[in-house]
């Protein structure tokens, strides 16, 4: 017997996807674009002959790798959803 409403009927193992902000994703850029930041700020300070902190060039070192396997679990996952539907 059909549903009593026009929607289709979720399958019962199946979990709903829920719409919102994809935090691995969010992530990942905000650690890309800090990063970038850091470099481009370090170009400017050099370019201009002043001393930089010596931050600016660790924080990339660690946060550009945390940032690039952010971005491929969010391609992965995104992958297996995909071939869930």
């Amino acid at each position: 017997m059909p549903a009593s409403d026009d929607r289709a009927a979720a399958p019962a193992n199946r979990t709903a996807r829920r719409p919102g902000i994809d935090v691995l994703g969010v992530s990942a850029v905000v650690l890309g674009l800090v990063c970038a930041v850091c470099l481009a700020l370090l170009l400017v300070l050099k370019a201009v002959g002043a001393d930089p902190w010596d931050g600016l060039t660790v924080v990339p070192w660690f946060a550009f790798p945390v940032a690039f396997l952010l971005f491929c679990a969010v391609l992965v996952r995104s992958l297996l959803r995909r071939r869930r539907a």
